[in-house]
């Protein structure tokens, strides 16, 4: 979602209406991943839904500073921002 999700505005609404022309990241877009649960000692349960992604974006944002010193605070990140951040027009 870092990378991939977003739409413009247009005269204040969405340009992306529809799943035509707004594509979210697909499941052949995605490299396999590998899942491996691991026992807790205490039996309380956890819950396993969304929170192992909320520091993928960060990460991503952190790797492009270091590698680049452009800072984006904007999501998606696309190529062009980062350029554009490179560029000093940011």
């Amino acid at each position: 979602m870092a990378l991939h999700e977003g739409t413009e505005f247009v005269n204040g609404q969405p340009k992306d209406t529809n799943l035509n022309s707004y594509t979210p990241l697909r499941m052949n877009d995605v490299p396999e991943v590998e899942v491996e649960f691991i026992p807790r000692p205490d039996d309380v349960p956890v819950a396993l839904g969304e929170p192992g992604t909320t520091a993928v974006t960060p990460a991503i944002g952190n790797a492009i500073c270091a590698a680049t010193g452009a800072r984006l605070r904007h999501l998606p990140i696309r190529p062009t921002a980062v350029l554009e951040a490179l560029a000093g027009r940011k």
